[in-house]
């Protein structure tokens, strides 16, 4: 659908930015399957718990940055090696998806932190606020601004992470500045 209204060609420059910059993040789905059940096992002890999640924080942190910045640095190097110089068009994309991935490697963590105490429904509505927001956020930016619009959008919607490790720590007394260390 989205090629009918936008062209096969953008749509695949959109594609490939999302896709390339999601890189990094990619490598945390084995670990996921990990800390959520450990989340749930510690879940009757909160001070156990925090310490787990600022430790998951951690290591989420620890293996996508470096992947991240890797990427972010050799993105033409890249992009002319493996794919080709046709894709440099999409790179400003990739610049706007990279930024967005910023907060989903410690935004699963805080998912499965919510999950695993019982609270499904915080991170379902995160999810539908994801989605709804970056259509509403996306579909006019893309109008007003071309396909860039879509990556800005995405960008802007994922600031709403900051709501919910708000929400997190209010079931858990976890502390960010732990995690860092």
């Amino acid at each position: 659908q989205g090629s009918a209204l936008l062209g096969a060609c953008l749509v695949g420059y959109i594609s490939w930015a999302l896709m390339l910059s999601s890189y990094p993040v990619m490598t945390l789905m084995v670990l996921k399957r990990i800390y959520l059940p450990t989340f749930a096992h510690f879940q009757n002890d909160r001070g156990v718990l925090a310490t787990c999640f600022e430790r998951v924080i951690w290591l989420t942190t620890s293996v996508t940055a470096p992947l991240a910045v890797a990427l972010l640095l050799f993105v033409y190097p890249i992009t002319d090696l493996v794919f080709g110089a046709k894709w440099e068009s999409a790179i400003p994309l990739f610049y706007w998806f990279w930024a967005a991935n910023a907060f989903v490697p410690t935004a699963n963590p805080a998912v499965s932190l919510l999950n695993s105490l019982g609270h499904v429904r915080v991170p379902t509505m995160f999810a539908l606020l994801w989605m709804a927001g970056t259509w509403m956020i996306g579909w006019p930016m893309t109008v007003s601004m071309g396909i860039l619009g879509i990556a800005i959008a995405n960008c802007v919607v994922q600031f709403t992470n900051l709501f919910l490790f708000r929400i997190a720590r209010k079931h858990v007394p976890f502390r960010i500045a732990n995690a860092a260390l």
